[in-house]
C-alpha cells in the first residue's frame, strides 16, 4: 500500500459513521452484561475420561462460589465453597476447611474467568435467531483458532462451538460444543441461569483442615 492510498484510507475511516457492532462485539457485550449481574448459575454436562459428568457452579459476585461435581461413576458429589478469602471442600464425607492456598487459587480463577474480560477474545460468526427446546436465541459460532497443521497428516474436523444469547435479556443462555453433523448431541453443554435467590454461606459443621504450608526459612 503506497503512502497516498494509506492517507486516503485513513481519511475515509475518520469520515465514515460509526460501524455497527460485529458478532464478536455482540458476544463480548453479552458476557460483559453477565459480569455485571449480582449472581448466576452454570450447569455444565460433559463427557470425560471417566464418563458423563455434571458440574453446577453458583456465583455471587465478586467473591462467593459453590461448585458441585457429579460423576456417573461416583454417587458422592464433590463440592467446593468459596466465601471471600476462605474455602471448604466436601468429598462425600463432610465439609472440611481448605488451606488458604486453595482459596487464593479459586479467587484467582474467578477473577480471570468471570470478573475480567479475556485478554484474547476469539472471533464469532452470527447465525441469527434459532430455536432450541422451543425457545428462540441469538446464535453465534466460534471461528476456529489457527492451528498448526502437519503437512500430509489427516486433519480431523474441529468441533463446533456455539453460543446462544437470550434476546430478551441480552445474557448468555447456552454454550455447547459438538462434532460437525451431530449438533443435536453435544459432548459439552453449559446452561446459564440467573435466579435471584442464590445463597452461598460457609458450612456450619466444617472440620478443621490442613494448615497453610510454612514458608521455607
Amino acid at each position: 500500500m503506497n503512502r497516498l492510498f494509506a492517507a486516503l484510507a485513513g481519511l475515509a475511516l475518520l469520515a465514515a459513521p460509526a460501524l455497527a457492532a460485529t458478532c464478536k462485539d455482540e458476544v463480548a457485550a453479552a458476557f460483559e452484561k453477565q459480569r455485571k449481574t449480582n449472581s448466576f448459575r452454570m450447569v455444565t454436562n460433559m463427557v470425560s475420561a471417566e464418563g458423563p459428568v455434571q458440574m453446577t457452579v453458583d456465583y455471587i459476585l465478586p467473591n462467593k462460589m459453590h461448585q458441585t461435581i457429579k460423576a456417573l461413576t461416583n454417587p458422592n458429589p464433590a463440592e467446593t465453597i468459596l466465601v471471600f478469602d476462605r474455602a471448604w471442600t466436601n468429598e462425600g464425607k463432610g465439609w472440611t476447611s481448605a488451606p488458604p492456598e486453595l482459596a487464593d487459587q479459586l479467587s484467582k480463577e474467578i477473577s480471570e474467568t468471570v470478573l475480567e474480560p479475556p485478554s484474547k477474545f476469539i472471533d464469532y460468526a452470527c447465525l441469527g435467531r434459532v430455536a432450541v427446546d422451543g425457545k428462540e436465541y441469538f446464535a453465534y459460532r466460534a471461528q476456529e483458532d489457527t492451528r498448526e497443521k502437519i503437512p500430509g497428516a489427516p486433519q480431523a474436523d474441529p468441533p463446533l462451538r456455539l453460543l446462544y444469547v437470550d434476546p430478551e435479556t441480552g445474557l448468555p443462555a447456552r454454550n455447547v460444543a459438538a462434532l460437525k453433523g451431530r449438533e443435536d448431541k453435544p459432548f459439552f453443554k453449559t446452561v446459564y441461569a440467573y435466579p435471584k435467590d442464590i445463597k452461598i454461606e460457609p458450612p456450619t459443621d466444617a472440620a478443621p483442615g490442613p494448615r497453610a504450608a510454612k514458608p521455607p526459612r
